[in-house]
């Protein structure tokens, strides 16, 4: 099954463990790997726009990327933290990738890798439906597997990446991810 709806908010976001800052609020997540106070404070920005996005509809991905583009633009190279916003639009993902993060989609017509450090400035794109699995994650990171047992659902939590994929439950929900495939189904509930 894949994620033709592709409604953030009803899908499964699992945050794997990490040194890093992995946020969701209602159909927006965030994973950041800042290095430095100044990324620090360029992260809380970028987290409290998110957090107020979602607030302001059921749809925030254009509005939140114009903001966020903004908060990247206007400061210095090295006091922009490596980050993901995912956050939902009217048909689709809105995805920015800025710095030394990754994300890795893979749908039916097969994987796609995505890398916001092989660029100037950002990747700003929106993912069409239909998706099976996105990870994001730290570029050149080998992502360690999240507990079978974590289940994002709000807030902002420590980790270094995210995998996003079929609500548990939810046909397809083995392929949410890598590592919740090798996961047991029955451990896939939330606790």
């Amino acid at each position: 099954m894949n994620l033709d709806a592709m409604n953030l908010d009803d899908m499964l976001l699992r945050s794997h463990p990490g040194d890093g800052v992995v946020a969701r609020f209602p159909g927006v997540a965030v994973v950041a790997a800042p290095t430095s106070p100044p990324q620090d404070a360029l992260l809380d920005q970028i987290l409290e726009l998110a957090e107020t996005a979602s607030a302001s509809g059921p749809n925030p991905g254009r509005r939140l990327a114009r903001r966020v583009v903004g908060v990247l633009a206007s400061a210095e190279p090295e006091d922009a933290p490596a980050v993901c916003v995912l956050a939902q639009a009217d048909a689709g993902l809105v995805l920015i990738l800025q710095g030394a993060m990754d994300a890795t989609v893979t749908g039916p017509q097969g994987t796609e890798h995505l890398s916001g450090g092989s660029v100037a400035t950002w990747i700003d794109r929106i993912l069409a439906p239909p998706i099976d699995a996105l990870e994001i994650g730290p570029t050149g990171v080998q992502l360690a597997a999240p507990s079978p047992r974590s289940r994002l659902v709000a807030g902002v939590v420590t980790g270094a990446g995210l995998s996003v994929g079929p609500a548990a439950g939810a046909p397809g929900a083995a392929v949410a991810s890598p590592a919740a495939a090798a996961a047991p189904a029955s451990a896939a509930a939330p606790a």
